[in-house]
């Protein structure tokens, strides 16, 4: 009743992360990496690597067929049966002999629950309002920031969420 009678709304507002200090301070953090402006073409990859398969290093390897850098961004969320850290480090190892690689930690903007609950909670379907924003994150913002012209993405033939996402960024 409190709640009430204060007129609080508690709806979440997916659109907050687009006017928010957090993602002002993620996109500091990334500018970090920013690549030489000599590199011509730069590419991205977002994984959640949980365990980090030869089909995540597959799509690494295409993907750095088309461009001559690549960044792959970790999602950092630790839902799931291997924490961040375990998957960040097996990542790096695996493509520590890549010269043209960066990885960067997901934070709270890169599929996370706050953007993208939906991909947390494979028994729900996703939102068109996760979907659009999480590619209108990455595909002004993010990709703006580095340079990204290029943004690979790998299929889960059984993951209706995988597949929602690649048919909207088709879109």
């Amino acid at each position: 009743s409190m709640i009430e009678s204060l007129s609080i709304d508690l709806h979440h507002n997916p659109y907050a992360i687009l006017d928010s200090t957090e993602l002002d301070a993620y996109i500091e953090y990334i500018k970090q990496f920013k690549c030489d402006e000599s590199v011509k073409t730069k590419g991205a990859v977002v994984l959640n690597a949980n365990p980090c398969t030869f089909g995540h290093i597959y799509l690494i390897q295409q993907a750095l067929k088309f461009v001559d850098f690549l960044y792959v961004f970790l999602v950092e969320e630790s839902i799931g049966s291997l924490p961040f850290l375990d998957r960040e480090y097996m990542l790096k190892e695996s493509l520590k002999y890549h010269k043209r690689i960066q990885v960067l930690r997901g934070g709270n903007i890169m599929t996370s629950e706050r953007v993208f609950p939906e991909y947390f909670n494979k028994s729900s379907k996703p939102t068109r309002t996760s979907l659009v924003l999480t590619h209108r994150v990455f595909g002004v913002i993010v990709s703006s920031a580095l340079g990204i012209t290029f943004r690979f993405f790998g299929t889960e033939p059984n993951d209706m969420v995988t597949r929602a996402l690649n048919e909207t960024a088709n879109e």
